[in-house]
Order: C-alpha cells, then structure tokens, then sequence
C-alpha cells in the first residue's frame, strides 16, 4: 500500500510538470495552421514544446517559431489561485496569479492572470502597479482568438484605471477598442466609462446625455440602474426637470434595486 501510494504521488507530480489531461485536450497550433490534440505540452527552457502523441506513447518536440501558440486547460495553480481571490487573500492570489503568469505564458494563461494579479492588486490599494501590469496588453498581438475575451476584459480594467489617472486621451484609445466587441458587457462599460470621463471634464450635460443612451441601448443589462441613477444625479445638479422622468423611470423598473431607494430618500 506504501508502495503504490508513493508511485501516485510521483505520477501527480510528473503530470502537474507536464501539464497532462485525462483526455487530448491541450493543443498547439502550428505556424501553418494545424492543429494538434495531446494530453500533455511542456515548455522547454528555450522555448521549444515538448507534447505526448495522441496515443500517449511518444514525446515530440516543436521549435520555436513552428508553433503559433498553445493551449492547455487550466492548471491547479490557477484554480488556487482563484480561490485565494474569492476569500479575499488578495496578497495570496497576487503571487500565485503572478507565478502562474509565469509558468504558463506561452500555454494560453498570461493575459488571464495578468488581469487577476491586477485585479488583486487594486484590492490591495496597489493601483499605480496594477496599471504598469497592464500596460503590457497595449503591444499584445493576440494569435489564439479564445483568448480575446481575456484581451478585452483586461483592457477594460487598464481604462478605468487610466481615468482615475486623468489619462483621458490613453483611456479613449482602449475605450474605442471595447467598443467594437460583440460582448455587449465591454461595449456598455466603455460607454459608461466615456460618460465618466466627460464628467471628470466638467462637461455635466453631455455627461448625462451619455448615461442616459447607454441605459437605453442596453436594456437588459444588470448595470443599466447605475447608469440611469447617473443620469438623475447629474440633471438632478443642473436643475434639469428631466431628472424627475427618470426618477419614475426607476422607480417603474427597478422600484427594489438599492440605487432606486437612494433617490428616494
């Protein structure tokens, strides 16, 4: 029994080295463009990958530069990571996130953990290095299309934190990109960001004007009353009347929602 436990253990550790799966589903794309199903890729010193054949008998290396880019599922260093996030160990979670960014650069998690490392580092108070984090994506070429959605979402958090800056100029480049996402989350963020940053500007009107059309082009969305109270605090200030129509707007739709109880009071 000794035995055998001590032979799992080494083989835990030899697939965790490997980065192995149960079935072929890591892969590599190749500069020409096919691709290939393994249960396993490892990341040689030089950059090379080594991969097991599908049958799962013979290790095969790939050069540098052969290769387009790879992929495996996420490894338990990610997975620890995580939930270090959710119970709020942000110190935690930065490192781990920062060696996973790491070790699995060229295997499909760098931008993922770029942006977790950064969101735990705003929760740190750590915002100015949280930035310089993710000013690395600005030059990312982006060759594995699953992985634009990371892209995206970490492009998002740089914006914010550009305005914060009073970066106005920078945030509006990233802001624009967002905005030819077909995810309408990104797409409704950069509309709310650009409305934050007219009001940064002084510019209360447009600002309001801003809210209001982001609230109204996406009517489903679990934001749209941030964006409407927005809006009413804004006109509200400029003694607009049209601050009391979407007072009763909220009050209509979302007469439960915290934001709706606040103008309320």
């Amino acid at each position: 029994m000794v035995k055998i436990s001590c032979f799992l253990s080494v083989l835990s550790g030899m697939l965790l080295t490997l980065g192995l799966s149960a079935a072929n589903d890591c892969r590599i794309v190749t500069s020409d463009g096919r691709e290939i199903k393994t249960s396993a890729v490892n990341i040689r010193p030089n950059g090379d990958l080594e991969y097991i054949s599908e049958d799962g008998k013979l290790k095969t290396r790939i050069a540098k530069g052969r290769y387009r880019y790879a992929w495996i599922p996420k490894p338990a260093l990610i997975t620890e990571a995580d939930a270090k996030f959710k119970e709020g160990q942000w110190k935690t979670a930065s490192e781990l996130y920062r060696k996973a960014g790491e070790d699995y650069k060229l295997l499909g998690w760098d931008l993922y953990c770029m942006r977790m490392e950064a969101e735990s580092l705003i929760r740190q108070g750590e915002k100015k290095e949280a930035a310089r984090k993710l000013e690395a994506i600005r030059n990312t070429r982006l060759q594995n299309p699953a992985l634009l959605t990371d892209l995206l979402y970490a492009t998002d958090l740089l914006a914010e934190l550009l305005i914060e800056q009073k970066k106005y100029a920078e945030a509006t480049v990233l802001l624009d990109k967002l905005l030819k996402s077909d995810n309408p989350e990104l797409v409704f963020s950069a509309f709310f960001k650009k409305a934050l940053i007219l009001q940064d500007k002084g510019k209360f009107r447009d600002a309001a004007l801003t809210f209001y059309q982001t609230a109204m082009l996406f009517p489903k969305s679990p934001r749209r009353p941030e964006a409407l109270y927005k809006c009413w605090g804004l006109l509200s200030d400029l003694k607009d009347p049209s601050a009391d129509k979407i007072a009763d707007l909220m009050k209509k739709e979302y007469p439960e929602d915290a934001l709706t109880r606040q103008l309320l009071r």
